[in-house]
């Protein structure tokens, strides 16, 4: 027997899954020329501390997963993706050995970690996304603990308009 409820949430998954891999795919084709061959596999997780993790564990395999549990309008999913995407481009450029061993300094040093994270949030917003990764960043920074390590390493909202407005990209 299928509840009514079980059938929203399900209906509801399937139109987000679809809605996730046309932003993909309409970023990649507008801002990301260098992933355009490139094959990304979008993978659901739930997580009370991420919204997105993009991986690169093999040559062949890009992971770009999305928490299935957060609630984002377009406008907050395709700041999201678009940062996203901006690790992927880096990945690209670095090549995968170079991916993979920085992967590992990502995991070990917060310093690290944190310069990576705004280094990526600069060329999400380079590339013109600044407003609506302002409204995914505003979404997350509203709904976690003030002093949760997380905020220690993004890009707080305010801090991103005002790069983006020295930049001329608001």
């Amino acid at each position: 027997m299928v509840f009514l409820e079980d059938y929203e949430k399900e209906n509801y998954r399937m139109k987000y899954k679809t809605e996730v891999k046309k932003i993909v795919n309409k970023l990649i084709k507008k801002s990301f020329p260098i992933l355009k061959n490139k094959r990304i596999f979008v993978c659901y997780f739930k997580s009370k501390d991420y919204s997105g993790i993009a991986l690169w564990p093999l040559p062949f395999l890009r992971l770009l997963f999305i928490n299935e549990d957060r609630r984002f309008n377009k406008e907050e999913l395709t700041g999201l993706l678009a940062h996203e995407l901006c690790h992927f481009e880096t990945y690209e450029k670095r090549g995968w050995v170079k991916t993979v061993l920085l992967g590992t300094r990502y995991m070990i040093s917060q310093k690290f970690r944190k310069n990576e994270e705004r280094m990526t949030d600069n060329l999400a917003i380079e590339k013109g996304y600044a407003k609506r990764l302002y409204k995914q960043r505003l979404f997350r920074w509203d709904s976690t603990d003030k002093n949760h390590k997380l905020k220690e390493v993004y890009m707080p909202p305010k801090q991103i308009k005002r790069y983006a407005i020295k930049n001329r990209k608001w």
